[in-house]
């Protein structure tokens, strides 16, 4: 892959039409979805070739087998540091602390591109709202500890921690965005 760059890899992806291949975990896996949002966003093709998990696909791209991924940094942040795959962009609204260097799609020139999976907390439907705040609350305090904020770092992934009705919102908006990606793409259950 000749591409340094987000502008470079757009150009080049433009002028090879369904030559460059992306690997991902399996068919409507998160960077799958990844991989087609950034083809509907910058116009480009490529093959999309699905593994059976995030470790055989980076093997596929050592090997040379794929051409990249849309893969994350659990599965990438060592590659990248032993300098063995090359980052383009990270698909998190900040850069990560383990890849400083990396910037963010947007940064990059690539605005709305956030693709990143995410975990999150939740309680039965019909939990009392004093408890879910209160689970907030410690759940939270947890997460900003130096122990747990650094090693989610080392991971490659960054702390977010927000309240009950953020993470409501978050949920809808990624599940409009991402219903959206699946029906352009023409993504059919298997």
């Amino acid at each position: 892959m000749p591409a340094t760059n987000l502008t470079e890899l757009i150009a080049y992806a433009k002028a090879n039409p369904d030559k460059l291949s992306f690997a991902s975990f399996g068919k409507g896996s998160s960077n799958h979805l990844a991989g087609e949002l950034f083809q509907i966003l910058t116009g480009t093709k490529f093959i999309h070739v699905p593994y059976k998990g995030g470790a055989p696909g980076m093997a596929a791209l050592l090997a040379g087998d794929i051409t990249m991924t849309f893969d994350s940094g659990l599965t990438s942040i060592a590659n990248i540091q032993a300098k063995k795959i090359r980052p383009i962009a990270v698909a998190a609204q900040a850069r990560l602390s383990e890849l400083p260097d990396v910037p963010t799609f947007t940064e990059a020139g690539l605005a709305n591109f956030h693709a990143g999976s995410w975990y999150g907390f939740m309680a039965p439907a019909g939990t009392p709202i004093e408890i879910v705040q209160k689970l907030n609350v410690q759940i939270n305090q947890v997460l900003r500890t130096p122990e747990i904020t650094a090693r989610i770092n080392q991971l490659g992934s960054s702390i977010v921690g927000n309240t009950p009705a953020e993470f409501a919102r978050q949920i809808a908006l990624e599940s409009e965005v991402w219903s959206s990606v699946v029906k352009k793409a023409g993504i059919s259950p298997e």
